[in-house]
């Protein structure tokens, strides 16, 4: 199964948000049990890298970056994304 994760989810897990980060882990873990694989888009990789960026965040910036690789690719806005 393909489960696609937008911006937010992203944020709230790598910045670790007190309030969100609980629920984002938990359903990822969930989603890593049954061997989904994660997809993104380069729209998503752009809005996690505003705040990143306009911070000088390089840290946090390369985190976001390696969204790319292992399980989460990042794919054309398409079809894929919801299908």
């Amino acid at each position: 199964m393909n489960v696609y994760l937008d911006s937010m989810q992203w944020i709230y897990f790598f910045e670790r948000n007190p309030l969100f980060h609980p629920q984002t882990r938990s359903m990822i873990l969930r989603a890593q049990a049954v061997r989904s694989s994660f997809l993104s888009s380069h729209l998503t990789l752009a809005e996690v890298l505003v705040v990143p960026k306009k911070n000088r965040d390089i840290f946090t910036a390369t985190k976001y970056r390696r969204l790319g690789s292992g399980q989460s690719p990042i794919c054309p806005l398409d079809t894929r994304a919801y299908n």
